[in-house]
């Protein structure tokens, strides 16, 4: 069984930023996620770890769940018995996360 959702027609920025997701932080907003994401290179200096920030090596993946689950990027979901693989739309996704960073830039 496969299911294909294609993105909302009506978002913002403020829409993507203020959304839930569920991570290696627990519940948190896309914006909070970000954030603690800036905060943890700026602790970690030289020794930040790009690969594992939160612990875990799919960060990124957790972010472009958020934004599938959310209907932001385009995405297909095939199940396999219990199992979900999914594809995203990476380059949407990027495209996304990117203006939510210029709009934590200038918000107003």
């Amino acid at each position: 069984m496969t299911e294909i959702n294609a993105t909302k027609k009506d978002w913002n920025v403020d829409d993507v930023l203020n959304f839930t997701i569920a991570c290696e932080l627990g519940e948190v907003t896309i914006r909070e996620y970000l954030i603690e994401l800036s905060r943890r290179v700026w602790s970690a200096e030289g020794e930040f770890n790009g690969k594992r920030p939160f612990g875990g090596g799919q960060w990124k993946r957790e972010v472009y769940y958020g934004l599938a689950t959310g209907e932001f990027i385009r995405h297909k979901k095939t199940k396999y018995g219990d199992y979900w693989s999914w594809e995203f739309d990476e380059q949407e996704a990027n495209w996304i996360i990117e203006a939510c960073f210029n709009r934590l830039k200038s918000p107003t």
